[in-house]
C-alpha cells in the first residue's frame, strides 16, 4: 500500500521522503478483495502508469479494480495516493474514508490519514489519529517520525524529542529524525 508524504519545510528532506514513498507504496496493507490473475495484471497496469506519470490511465486501472472488488482497501489506499499527488486533499481523504468505513481500525490507512491531515496542516487532528495507533504493533513504517513530526507541530517537544531519539537510536543516520531533533536544538520547531 502507498504512503503519503508529509508536508515538510524541508525541501531536501520532501525529497527524500518522496522517493521512499514510491518503494514502500504497494507494501503493508493487505487487500481485502480476491486475488485473481485479472486483479493481478490491473495491479501491475497501475503501478506501470504510476512510475510513467500516466496518472489519469492509473486511475482508470483503479476505477475498473474498484467495479470488480469494492471492498479492497488497498485501492481506495491507491486512489487517495493519486488524488494527493494530483493537489485534491479532499477528496484524497474521502477515499480514505471509503476504505476506513471497511476497515475503520486499518493502521496503514489511518497512517496515511494522518499524513494527509499533516500535509494540510491540521496538526492536531494528525496527532490525535497517530496516538490511536500507539497500542498497535507492530507500528506501521514511520510512524514514531509522523508521531514525532505531530508532537513538535502541536508544542510537544519533550515526547517529540524522546520519539526522535529512539529513532535515531535504532538507524543513527535517519535523515528526516535528524533534521526534526536539530530544529529541538537550535530552540525553533517549524513546520
Amino acid at each position: 500500500m502507498i504512503t503519503f508524504p508529509e508536508n515538510f519545510s524541508c525541501k531536501k528532506a520532501l525529497q527524500v521522503l518522496m522517493a521512499g514513498v514510491c518503494l514502500f507504496w504497494m507494501t503493508g496493507c493487505a487487500s481485502s478483495g480476491g486475488s485473481g490473475s485479472t486483479e493481478a495484471s490491473l495491479t501491475e497496469s497501475f503501478e506501470q502508469d504510476l512510475r510513467t506519470g500516466h496518472y489519469l490511465k492509473a486511475r482508470q486501472d483503479l476505477s475498473r479494480e474498484l467495479r470488480l472488488h469494492p471492498r479492497n482497501i488497498s485501492v481506495w489506499n491507491n486512489l487517495a495516493y493519486l488524488d494527493f499527488k494530483n493537489g485534491q486533499y479532499r477528496q484524497a481523504d474521502g477515499d480514505l474514508a471509503q476504505g476506513l468505513a471497511l476497515n475503520p481500525k486499518n493502521a496503514f490507512l489511518l497512517e496515511n490519514r494522518a499524513r494527509l491531515f499533516l500535509a494540510r496542516h491540521k496538526d492536531k487532528a494528525a496527532r490525535k489519529i497517530l496516538l490511536s495507533l500507539e497500542t498497535v504493533r507492530p507500528w506501521p513504517r514511520g510512524f514514531r517520525l509522523l508521531l514525532a513530526i505531530a508532537d513538535l507541530r502541536t508544542g510537544h517537544q519533550e515526547e517529540a524529542r524522546l520519539l526522535l531519539n529512539a529513532i535515531l537510536s535504532d538507524r543513527p543516520r535517519d535523515p528526516l529524525a535528524r533534521v526534526y531533533l536539530s530544529r529541538l536544538g537550535n530552540g525553533g520547531v517549524r513546520g
